[in-house]
């Protein structure tokens, strides 16, 4: 019993880092994009919006895990699907995009909610 405590906990904190690491991957990237281009206030409003978006549903699964996790997944969703049907892009930029913008928060949701599930089994 004490082995599978110590598991999840490692779960745990797995799930927070790769989503921590995929919100600090944006957020540098939009910081960094409006950094490499002329300033505008439009800009700073989008890199606003995504960090509070991003880091928000990262640092939720702290304090409610399975409502955290269910937003990730529902996030990574919305992400691979609105990607596809908003953008005319290559292939291989959509499969950029899902390796780096969608594909982690569904990891981290994902493992949220197994954690979630095998804590109350036990």
């Amino acid at each position: 019993m004490k082995n599978i405590k110590k598991n999840l906990k490692w779960i745990h904190y797995s799930a927070l880092l790769i989503g921590i690491a995929w919100a600090g991957f944006w957020i540098f990237f939009g910081i960094a994009t409006l950094m490499s281009e002329s300033f505008s206030f439009e800009g700073l409003k989008w890199v606003l919006l995504l960090t509070a978006i991003v880091l928000t549903s990262a640092l939720i699964p702290l304090r409610w895990q399975v409502i955290g996790g269910v937003i990730l997944v529902i996030e990574s969703f919305i992400i691979a699907i609105g990607y596809r049907i908003m953008m005319t892009a290559s292939l291989k930029t959509y499969v950029f995009i899902l390796l780096t913008a969608s594909l982690p928060p569904l990891i981290s949701g994902l493992l949220h909610l197994i954690c979630w599930k095998q804590s109350k089994k036990g």
